[in-house]
């Protein structure tokens, strides 16, 4: 325990670095009320505790009875040996710095999960900066409010002791306003020691902060919540992290801003929910595979969805339970998708639509929800590339017959509607092949009935037309010697030519309305 005292120091003025050190651990140590009078006497007044031992043996080192200046609090490489409790201290001043301390473990029963203490205690400085300081046990920054240019947390190591049973970093319920809040570095959980109950927790936080970046950390073992959050951020950074049996939920977390999630490693992670997360922004998920359940039901995103390099078990997929609330003035986007990926996004359609459960061995139904919702959010392309896919699933076992000529036919002159070649190549190849079959069959010269198979041919590519039906009686004369002398073969051909001109003529035009919708 810290010793108390009520008698006070002498005041010690122009002193070198070491002996100001010592001075203030001198005078913290003669206790709250000594050390009270002099903040109150010195309030603009730095605290230096660099390299300082607190060991508070088997009680608890409690700092709320004492008040700190208004200059630089320097923790910096300190070491905290026991527990330890900032709660309810109120730290108003240019600088905090912990870089570098150590809070190391005492050997007593940890049944809190807890050891640091930071609940509601209020952080108000310019920099508040923990970066490369060591947890060897649970800590709590439970309803700790800071207002703060920039947090650091970076390259921290939260560690599980000896006589822990459970680790856990709980940032729950904080209230954060700052510009950069980061843990870029940082790794939670030690990677020789597995933990049965580990948590990382952010849930019910108030987040607002230009960046905020947990990038190129590393968890093992651990939850990680972020249920209920209110964050604010330009860019939330969750690029190269690096978690092994780990479990992430963002359930009903409204979020505004870019979100960016894409782990560098995701190894045998159970869980990845967004349940009812509401989106002001854009959201990208990437590089997500193995045996996780990507839940997204309920989910809502106001600007563009990306989901790229997904690749997870269907089975482990939750069905949406309705779709997904996506502004109709901006798109969606996918790319590189697996089969799973398009289950998570189209499935949340099949039950209202189709009135069953669909799984992805149901692919004609599973393309035709995907077609659905990308023309709901205005994404043409893609709803002509499902059309087209779901067009393929059914050969095998929806149509038969003439049903599945003409479906066969569809792909092949015209690729469902999205190529303007394919028919244009269609009316060439049958314009000439009825001239070349009129030829054979006039009882005149080709030579005198080559313009007269020409214009017959011309005319039954629009055959509905008052010119047509005119060009086409002249046509016959000049190739026949009276219209009574014209084989019935002929007036079929005819037939059949201008019911497949028309509709040809229809796919170009429905292949450059595609083209045109595209643009």
């Amino acid at each position: 325990m810290i010793n108390s005292g009520d008698e006070e120091s002498d005041d010690e003025h122009f002193l070198t670095i070491d002996e100001k050190r010592r001075s203030d651990l001198e005078r913290f140590k003669l206790g709250p009320r000594v050390w009270n009078k002099w903040v109150d006497e010195h309030p603009n007044e730095s605290v230096d505790f660099q390299f300082a031992v607190f060991d508070s043996g088997s009680e608890i080192l409690d700092f709320e009875p004492y008040k700190f200046p208004s200059g630089t609090i320097n923790f910096e490489q300190a070491r905290f040996l026991g527990r330890v409790s900032f709660s309810g201290v109120k730290f108003v001043c240019k600088d905090l710095l912990f870089h570098k301390a150590i809070f190391s473990e005492s050997e007593i029963d940890n049944t809190a999960g807890f050891w640091i203490f930071f609940i509601n205690t209020e952080f108000n400085c310019e920099t508040l900066d923990f970066a490369e300081a060591m947890f060897h046990e649970g800590v709590s920054f439970s309803s700790a409010k800071f207002v703060c240019s920039e947090i650091f947390f970076s390259n921290c190591s939260f560690l599980a002791g000896d006589f822990t049973d459970k680790l856990r970093v709980d940032f729950g319920q904080c209230k954060i306003d700052c510009r950069y809040f980061g843990f870029n570095g940082s790794v939670f959980g030690d990677t020789s020691k597995p933990l049965e109950d580990h948590l990382a927790n952010f849930s019910d936080a108030v987040i607002r902060a230009e960046t905020l970046s947990i990038g190129q950390t590393s968890f093992r073992f651990f939850r990680i919540l972020f249920d209920n959050a209110q964050i604010e951020a330009r860019r939330f950074d969750l690029n190269n992290l690096s978690c092994e049996e780990c479990s992430l939920s963002m359930a009903a977390m409204s979020f505004t801003g870019t979100m960016i999630f894409s782990p560098e490693t995701w190894t045998d992670c159970p869980l990845l929910s967004m349940n009812a997360a509401v989106i002001e922004g854009s959201l990208t998920l990437d590089n997500i595979s193995g045996p996780t359940s990507l839940d997204l039901r309920l989910l809502s995103v106001s600007r563009t969805l990306f989901l790229t390099n997904i690749d997870i078990d269907p089975l482990m997929l939750r069905p949406p339970t309705q779709r997904p609330a996506i502004a109709e003035h901006h798109s969606v986007e996918w790319f590189k998708m697996t089969r799973p990926t398009l289950y998570c996004l189209s499935a949340h359609a099949l039950k209202t639509t189709f009135g069953k459960e669909v799984y992805p061995e149901d692919e004609h139904l599973l393309f035709r929800a995907l077609k659905i919702l990308a023309e709901d959010s205005g994404n043409h392309r893609l709803a002509l590339d499902a059309n087209a896919v779901e067009y393929r699933a059914d050969f095998r076992h929806a149509y038969t017959g003439v049903h599945l000529l003409l479906v066969q036919m569809y792909s092949i002159f015209s690729d469902y509607g999205r190529s303007v070649f394919r028919p244009i190549i269609g009316l060439t190849l049958f314009y000439l092949l009825t001239i070349i079959f009129y030829l054979t069959q006039t009882t005149k010269t080709v030579s005198a009935s080559m313009e007269g198979a020409i214009t017959l041919a011309s005319a039954n590519l629009f055959p509905f037309t008052s010119a047509s039906v005119a060009a086409r009686s002249t046509a016959l004369l000049s190739l026949f010697d009276n219209l009574h002398a014209v084989p019935g073969i002929v007036m079929m051909f005819g037939i059949v030519h201008g019911v497949i001109s028309a509709v040809l003529v229809f796919l170009v035009a429905l292949a450059l309305r595609n083209m045109f919708r595209l643009r």
